[in-house]
């Protein structure tokens, strides 16, 4: 949880309020700041999983998306402890030898191991 609030306080993403509540096959989108360049990624909300105590989605990319990933947000009441937890989970790979390559420059230039991002799920 403190890495999500070290990587708002970096300016790399921003929260947004959604014009209208989120519910299987609504679109969103996030803009994301990476080695100095910013993108626009949208993705499709695949499921939404609630109960009194949880509440959790998912998202995918689209397939004209140069990265095929998904992303999952869960936020969990354990009541026993009055505990909140918050989880993010998620996987990608590359859709294309293109971001293939520029995720290996990407590496190299902020001095990671080779395919170190993949092994982070990035």
């Amino acid at each position: 949880m403190e890495s999500v609030g070290r990587i708002a306080a970096a300016g790399l993403a921003r929260a947004g309020r959604p014009p209208e509540p989120i519910a299987p096959e609504s679109l969103v989108c996030t803009i994301a700041r990476q080695s100095g360049l910013y993108s626009l990624n949208v993705g499709r909300i695949i499921y939404i999983d609630e109960s009194v105590d949880h509440f959790a989605f998912g998202y995918g990319t689209l397939p004209e998306y140069p990265v095929r990933g998904e992303e999952r947000f869960a936020v969990a009441l354990n009541r026993d402890t009055n505990e909140v937890t918050f989880e993010i989970f998620f996987f990608s790979r590359p859709q294309s030898p293109l971001m293939l390559l520029a995720r290996r420059l990407r590496d190299f230039h902020e001095g990671r191991p080779a395919g170190a991002g993949d092994l982070l799920g990035e």
